[in-house]
């Protein structure tokens, strides 16, 4: 599975795209289309507002319904290589803030462990949480901070969703393992695209390709 640069709808030369979006494979937009890469092939009809008449690439995806075109302007500023790592940069980002939103992180801040959910609403709302708690500790409230959050799974019992109230201290550790698990990625993802860069300098299209998220 890779994931189509339709952000900066920028692209390499066909050579270059057909090794980066092999004929078969599964792709995903960010917009949500998923579909199979079934050809690709030089745009015919250029974009209009060009003021010059760029090369320009189009995949075909079949989603199941409809053959999708997508159609990719080739930026004459930047050579194949270039372009082939800014595409890569853009799948990485795009996996790391997927990978932050959509995967649970744990904390021990209850006394056992549980998961929570990191999505924009509940980042923004353990967020919200941590001020109160910060506010209850300098005031000396015993104010709790009611979240929901997720049990540990075990062999026999699935995971619940359950509302739990944590104390001021421990909202404020719920803050801090989620700051850490979005840092985990963050590090993770510039890792890889310091990968994808020394790839760029020694011109290894394939190698470039095959990375993943």
């Amino acid at each position: 599975m890779f994931i189509f640069n339709t952000v900066t709808r920028e692209l390499v030369t066909e050579e270059v795209a057909r090794s980066l979006y092999p004929e078969g494979s599964l792709g995903l937009t960010p917009e949500g289309l998923e579909g199979t890469v079934l050809r690709i092939l030089p745009d015919p009809e250029p974009l209009a507002y060009d003021p010059v008449f760029y090369e320009q690439t189009a995949i075909v995806v079949d989603n199941g319904d409809d053959d999708v075109y997508m159609k990719f302007k080739n930026s004459p500023a930047l050579n194949d290589i270039e372009l082939a790592l800014r595409t890569k940069e853009a799948e990485l980002n795009l996996g790391c803030n997927l990978t932050i939103i959509q995967n649970r992180f744990f904390s021990d801040a209850l006394g056992s462990r549980y998961w929570y959910d990191a999505d924009q609403f509940d980042q923004s709302s353990i967020q919200g949480n941590v001020l109160f708690a910060t506010v209850a500790l300098i005031t000396g409230s015993n104010d709790v901070c009611p979240h929901y959050c997720y049990t540990d799974p075990t062999e026999i019992q699935p995971s619940m969703k359950v509302l739990m109230e944590h104390t001021p201290e421990q909202m404020i550790q719920v803050g801090k393992d989620l700051r850490q698990h979005v840092l985990n990625n963050v590090i993770r993802c510039n890792n890889l695209k310091a990968q994808a860069k020394v790839l760029s300098t020694e011109n290894d299209y394939k190698a470039l390709a095959t990375m993943r998220w």
